[in-house]
């Protein structure tokens, strides 16, 4: 789960929420144009799944019998034009890219990665962070995005992190949590 220094917390307000969550599904970052019209695919470009983690780290646990906590968990991504993709050194398909069905696929972008004990709440916190690293007028990523610092894995394949915490818990070089379990008052 991602959190940065600067995300908003979840709005509380009724009215407020329902706003943030038809904002979600409107970004531009769900958009395709084709032809000169958007045709919005917000709903295949987010990928939700059910958990059960521990309540105490929020993560799966291999004993599951810790593992008592129902959590959603959300990954997300902006749609990518294979057309643009000049690196994969596949050829384009017969007939080109123009009208390919596959021309537009859903990526996945680890820094929106989140996730709520319900819908409503992990949309909220999805909301945030596409708000933090998206254009809103654009499917562009922000040129001030936050960079998370690059961490290390060691022989076991255990992640550590290369954040510096601050005195608030937050790196004091990205601005991203780097431990597992939120942040307190998220």
């Amino acid at each position: 789960m991602r959190h940065h220094r600067n995300l908003k917390h979840v709005p509380t307000d009724p009215a407020e929420r329902q706003e943030r969550v038809w904002w979600l599904y409107e970004h531009r970052a769900w958009k395709i144009e084709v032809h000169g019209h958007l045709f919005s695919h917000a709903w295949t470009c987010v990928d939700i799944r059910f958990n059960y983690v521990d309540p105490e780290t929020l993560t799966i646990e291999d004993d599951e019998t810790r593992n008592t906590h129902f959590e959603i968990w959300l990954e997300a991504g902006p749609m990518f034009d294979q057309a643009s993709d000049t690196s994969s050194g596949f050829p384009p398909p017969e007939g080109g890219w123009e009208n390919h069905p596959s021309r537009w696929i859903r990526s996945h972008d680890p820094d929106l990665d989140c996730g709520a004990a319900d819908l409503e709440t992990a949309l909220l916190r999805l909301a945030n962070l596409v708000e933090l690293c998206y254009d809103p007028e654009t499917w562009e990523s922000r040129s001030d995005r936050p960079r998370r610092c690059e961490g290390t894995f060691d022989e076991n394949d255990a992640y550590t992190p290369g954040c510096e915490p601050a005195s608030d818990g937050y790196c004091a070089r990205c601005g991203w949590w780097p431990h597992g379990t939120p942040p307190p008052g998220f």
